[in-house]
């Protein structure tokens, strides 16, 4: 009698047992309860069925157990299977568990719209289990359809699985275990009412999720697992040689990750394919189509494999043994090895004698094989037999304590042993105890042409292989390690040293790669033994296995150091070093270390820190150095090129560095400083000379021309030369703070600009002289020693041009103007090379300490103070030019003004000396000396302390301040207006000597030059306003000096008649000019001169230095503040 159960909402409580009832009273036994909702926690169990055409319907329904078939060796048929609308919640249990069955059969199923998240079948033992004219469409079957154990034979035919349900799966859909034959024919997997090989969907899609993401593939697809629609295991032999089909099977799974069969069973039986089309698969290990790892034959008629992928090898096919007996095609597949196919000797002999029946057409493997690769017994380039595929390439220490560093993976020696004999090559490693090893392998294969072995032994993205530990042979798998290395793309084993591998032993296969199992005929394997080693290398401390009783090696881990193979490791400090492991250790920034040094001697770079910042952290000298900087504590320009790959770079301001391809127009400004020296000092010189000749005229014209000149009329047209004095000792100050600012990580544009408009030294990159004299000196063992060769040798060189300048305008002019040479070989002694030669003598016997043994000259860092052949040679230089230059002259001329102070006025003297005294009030005729003074003591705060720059200048600083008081309350100058410009010129110096200070300090204090403050803020507005004050100094200055020069000429303008036009348009200005105060005053000067000049007797014009000292006296008598006014009222 047919059973019937139909309800809208089933759900049963306690155990409802139906046996041969009818629907009625079926029926009945739920109305009389008055069940219409029942939820249960137990079974529904059907018994004694046996051959009933059951009709099992259930819809719309909620179900939260399992269904237990029991048929006590009983069959099963169902005429109609249902499920749909059905939500299951069940866990770790399937939907129908059926137990001491003898076969269950469906005719008819449909399942449609049902979720169920563990497998819908859990059978056991069961003689067979057929389903005909199956739909499973738009389900979500997460553990697929079921796991069918001890089942003899397996039907599926006539049925449909949509694309909507295989997608969502997480577990194989049909898992077959010891299953004696399986049968699937005429099904469609994948596709619902459409072609089988969608023309569309037959495009190549890659594997990695970056080409992935290139296709219009959705989400669920590409973040899925790789799967299985059908696994097949089996090992049991009383199955041996039975025969399983697929016949007219349609799979399409539009490129989601799974493969359609996987047969890992060593049951030697038959699988024969026929008429089957497979498409759009992919799989993440071998066979992206069919897999056969066991043993049995493949045997395919009318089949076709299109666009199957695979991550591994064979695109499509994966197996030992092929048989084709009619037409194979595999076309647009792709993999590692073997784009179509990866295949067994017994297959390539069947593909040999078949050859017209298998059609491999635009297949793809990203390292070998593009149609297909299968194993052969021909020996490869190292005469080894068998399934060779991989070769041993290299060997490697793994530290994985120790990632992303250079001892993660450290390659080891590989001692190779040539034979005459089988197995030809013997391997020997050397190998610590407790580590791990990486062998890295290489892919050998025949090539195209099949007459040499091509090897690949460099993979990226695309042909990444990774860890073979799956294809190692089972029995050898304890000396492996099962883990995958990020970012490794060559195929590698991860092993460490066993004593099953000891050469002590004997010589043993190193590793056995088993791509099938049939072992035999298909093991890649290659021949060694290992020797044991407990050598620790640097970077390793010996540690004690308490276990094995044996000393053994380790890496210093993160945060530990060792120098020393026999030392422990030892903590790195905190204060000096970023990072630290084995023997490698990173430096803070502005530290640095000499090579072969010991770990804790490292140095602060306090002379120039940026130079020490160089992207090398972890290595020492040069290494640490910023690009352009060599030698101890990276103070050094590298000018010979010697590290920084033949680049020149030279010395720019303090211990800062240039690279001299980069300086534009560096000789251009050279040759033009030094000719503007020249004019400045030609200038001057002849300055000094006109103004004391009119001196001279003066005086003559007061005492026999009896002429009086009075106010700015005379004074005013000869005072250049003092101008330029007061300039030239500004610009000292100016050369202190070269380059002490550093703006080298400076990017501000609107600052940049500002500053080089300011500071035009720094345009184009600045200037260098030791980049202008490598041009000249390129052999030169020192620049040091030129620079200071040729600031002593310039005077004399000068000087000697200049007495013959004078010698050839002599005997022009018939008049001997050689004294005029004395006052010369002066002024450019204390005017204009003092200050260089100041420095780079105190340099060139200056030693400054780098390291705890060594001293290096300052004035060339490249030359250690124990050079004694180089130290010889600077003293010989810079201590005569010492003695003379800057001691034994300035005292000799000091003292001979002293001794003639009452003589002054002499002419004599006047006009060889006076440029040192005449601007001064005569009772300050040694003001000249005080600021020589000052300047020696600036250059030698220059020189001695560039260690302490910041110190010097705050010294120099307050030294000069004293001296602005001094100028206040002395007036020393005779012009009061000049007093003015002095004073003005000290307080600029020190105000920017101060902010350049300021800044500077600032940006020490925050080592980001991006990050801003207000201190920084205030700093950089204090720097910039003293720069525009002292361009506008510069400016007025050098007004100045045109203005006194070309005096004449502008007072002859005033006698022009339109100058006389434009003073009656200004009434005031003529007023100015010409007022009744004038006169007044005027009249008063003239009365005192008169009554001095009477009161003195005539004297010969020999005494006349005499005359014009009591006439002075005579003239200072008169108030300074009214000669004051009268000069302003003549202006």
């Amino acid at each position: 009698m047919r059973q019937i159960f139909a309800f809208s909402i089933l759900a049963i409580i306690n155990v409802i047992i139906c046996q041969n009832n009818s629907t009625q009273q079926i029926q009945k036994i739920f109305d009389d309860q008055g069940i219409h909702t029942i939820y249960y926690n137990n079974t529904f169990k059907l018994t004694g069925l046996n051959n009933a055409n059951i009709v099992f319907s259930l819809e719309n329904m909620t179900i939260m157990d399992s269904f237990l078939i029991e048929g006590n060796d009983l069959s099963f048929t169902f005429s109609e299977f249902t499920l749909r609308n059905v939500s299951i919640g069940l866990n770790n249990q399937s939907l129908f568990v059926l137990s001491q069955t003898k076969s269950f059969v469906i005719n008819n199923m449909k399942l449609e719209n049902i979720e169920i998240f563990t497998p819908i079948f859990s059978v056991n033992y069961l003689e067979g289990f057929s389903i005909e004219r199956g739909q499973i469409i738009n389900s979500y079957l997460e553990k697929g359809f079921g796991s069918f154990q001890e089942v003899q034979s397996f039907i599926i035919k006539q049925s449909i699985v949509d694309i909507d349900t295989i997608q969502n799966l997480n577990e194989p859909f049909y898992k077959l275990n010891n299953t004696k034959m399986f049968h699937f024919e005429n099904c469609k997997f994948g596709i619902l009412s459409r072609n089988s090989l969608n023309k569309d969907q037959q495009k190549e899609v890659y594997l990695t999720e970056k080409e992935q993401s290139k296709q219009n593939i959705p989400s669920f697809i590409q973040n899925q697992k790789y799967l299985n629609f059908i696994e097949v295991y089996g090992n049991k032999k009383l199955y041996q040689g039975s025969e399983s089909y697929l016949k007219f099977i349609q799979a399409d799974f539009n490129n989601t990750n799974i493969r359609f069969l996987l047969i890992s069973s060593q049951i030697e039986q038959k699988i024969i394919i026929q008429f089957c089309q497979f498409a759009n698969m992919k799989s993440v290990s071998s066979g992206g189509c069919i897999s056969n790892l066991g043993v049995a034959m493949l045997e395919f008629t009318k089949t076709i494999f299109d666009t199957c992928q695979s991550q591994m090898f064979g695109g499509a096919i994966y197996s030992a043994n092929l048989n084709v007996t009619d037409e194979l095609i595999v076309q647009n597949c792709k993999s590692k090895i073997g784009g179509g196919a990866f295949l067994g000797l017994r297959a390539e002999d069947k593909m040999l004698l078949d050859a017209e029946k298998i059609k491999f057409i635009n297949n793809k493997a990203t390292v070998s094989s593009q149609q297909y690769f299968a194993c052969t017994n021909q020996i490869d380039s190292f005469q080894m037999p068998h399934c060779n595929l991989f070769e041993i390439d290299s060997l490697f220490q793994l530290n994985t304590e120790l990632v992303n560093t250079q001892y993660y993976m450290v390659q080891q020696q590989i001692n190779i042993e040539k034979l005459v004999t089988p197995p030809y090559i013997i391997y020997h490693m050397s190998l610590q105890q407790n580590m791990i090893y990486l062998i890295r392998l290489k892919v050998e294969y025949k090539c195209a042409e099949q007459k040499q072995l091509c090897s690949v032994s460099e993979f990226d993205e695309f042909q990444s292989i990774g860890n073979l530990y799956d294809f190692i042979e089972d029995n050898l798998k304890q000396y492996f390690y099962n883990f995958n290395l990020p970012n490794v793309n060559y195929p590698y084993l991860l092993t460490s040293y066993f004593e099953y591998f000891d050469c002590i032993n004997s010589y043993i296969d190193l590793f056995e790669l088993q791509f099938f199992q049939i072992h035999f005929y298909y093991k890649n394997s290659r021949f060694g033994c290992y020797n044991p080693t407990n050598n620790c290398q640097k970077g390793m401390e010996q540690v004690l296995n308490v276990q094995k009783q044996q000393i053994q090696c380790k890496y210093c881990s993160f945060g530990s150091y060792s120098g020393d193979p026999q030392n422990n490791c030892a903590i790195c400090e905190t204060e000096k070093f970023d990072k630290c492991y084995a023997d490698v250790s990173y430096l803070k920034q502005n530290l640095w270390r000499p090579q072969n040094s010991q770990f804790s001697e490292t140095y602060l770079c306090e002379l120039n820190q940026q130079s020490c910042n160089g992207e090398k952290r972890y290595g020492s000298g040069n290494e640490l150095c910023l690009e352009g900087y060599i030698g101890p504590q990276c103070l050094t320009c590298d000018i010979n090129g010697e590290y920084w790959n033949g680049e020149s770079y030279g010395l720019q301001g303090y211990f800062q560095c240039a690279k001299c391809s980069t300086l534009q127009n560096n000789t251009l400004f050279n040759y033009l400083s030094a000719a503007f020296s020249l004019f400045l000092f030609f200038f001057t010189v002849r300055g000094s000379f006109k103004r004391m000749q009119n001196q001279i005229y003066r005086r003559y014209l007061s005492f026999y021309m009896k002429r009086i000149y009075i106010g700015y009329s005379f004074i005013r047209q000869n005072q250049s030369s003092v101008y330029t004095k007061i300039l030239l000792f500004n610009f000292q100050m100016y050369l202190l703070t070269y380059y002490f600012v550093d703006f080298n990580h400076y990017d501000y544009s609107i600052h940049s600009r500002i500053y080089s408009f300011f500071n035009p030294l720094q345009n184009q990159g600045g200037t260098s002289y030791d980049c202008f004299l490598k041009q000249y000196f390129d052999k030169a063992e020192s620049l040091g020693y030129i620079k200071l060769l040729i600031s002593i040798m310039s005077p004399l060189v000068l000087n000697f041009c200049f007495l013959i300048f004078i010698g050839i305008f002599s005997c022009i002019r018939k008049k001997n103007y050689f004294f005029i040479i004395i006052s010369s070989f002066t002024y450019s002694i204390i005017f204009v090379f003092q200050q260089s030669i100041i420095s780079y003598s105190i340099e060139s016997f200056t030693c400054i300490q780098l390291t705890q043994k060594d001293q290096y000259l300052m004035i060339d860092t490249s030359i250690n103070c124990s050079n004694q052949h180089m130290m010889n040679s600077m003293k010989y230089l810079s201590i005569p030019a010492l003695i003379i230059y800057v001691f034994a002259l300035p005292i000799a001329l000091f003292g001979y003004i002293y001794a003639n102070r009452s003589n002054l006025e002499k002419t004599k003297i006047l006009i060889i000396f006076g440029f040192m005294y005449d601007e001064y009030k005569r009772r300050y005729f040694y003001w000249q000396f005080i600021k020589l003074i000052l300047s020696t003591l600036l250059s030698a705060l220059v020189s001695l302390g560039k260690a302490q720059i910041v110190l010097s200048c705050l010294i120099y600083c307050a030294i000069l301040s004293v001296y602005s008081a001094s100028v206040i309350y002395f007036q020393p100058f005779q012009q009061v207006f000049i007093n003015k410009v002095e004073l003005v010129s000290n307080i600029l110096s020190v105000l920017y000597v101060i902010s350049s200070i300021c800044l500077q300090i600032e940006f020490d204090s925050q080592n980001q030059y991006d990050s801003y403050k207000l201190g920084r803020i205030i700093s950089e507005i204090f720097y910039y306003l003293v720069l525009f004050l002292q361009m506008i100094f510069y400016i007025y200055i050098t007004v100045l000096i045109i203005g006194s020069v070309f005096y004449t000429s502008i007072q002859g303008i005033r006698r022009k008649r339109f100058f006389q036009r434009i003073i009656r348009l200004f009434p005031s200005l003529k007023l100015y000019i010409y007022s009744k105060q004038l006169e007044i005053n005027l009249q008063k000067f003239r009365m005192v001169v008169r009554n001095c000049i009477i009161n003195q007797s005539f004297q010969p014009i020999n005494e006349l230095g005499e005359n014009q000292a009591l006439i002075n006296n005579c003239v200072n008598s008169f108030s300074d503040t009214q000669i004051i006014h009268h000069q302003k009222l003549l202006q």
